[in-house]
């Protein structure tokens, strides 16, 4: 038996790469937080909160498209103002994530 240990770098990409593959099965509707959260939680043991500051960063470097309301933090107010400029109307749905 191995006594290596990942370091953090490969175990964070591992980590996001599962993530981004969750999000992919669940295409073309794309998947939403909680699901996100639940599935990390199950295959990592991750909090929640770590997933969605991972789910917030793809977000941000444009990995993925969110789309909905209910983010934390200022990813919530970037996507409630886009929807006002764009003049629609937020859906009364879970906010889902999509690859782009």
């Amino acid at each position: 038996m191995s006594t290596e240990v990942p370091d953090g770098a490969t175990q964070r990409h591992s980590r996001m790469m599962e993530l981004l593959t969750f999000i992919n099965l669940n295409e073309p509707h794309g998947a939403t937080v909680t699901h996100i959260q639940a599935h990390m939680l199950q295959v990592f043991g991750l909090k929640f909160r770590t997933t969605s500051e991972m789910v917030r960063e793809l977000a941000m470097s444009g990995t993925v498209k969110v789309d909905g309301h209910g983010f934390p933090d200022k990813i919530g107010a970037m996507i409630n103002e886009k929807s006002r400029e764009e003049g629609g109307l937020l859906k009364d749905r879970a906010p889902t994530i999509q690859r782009r």
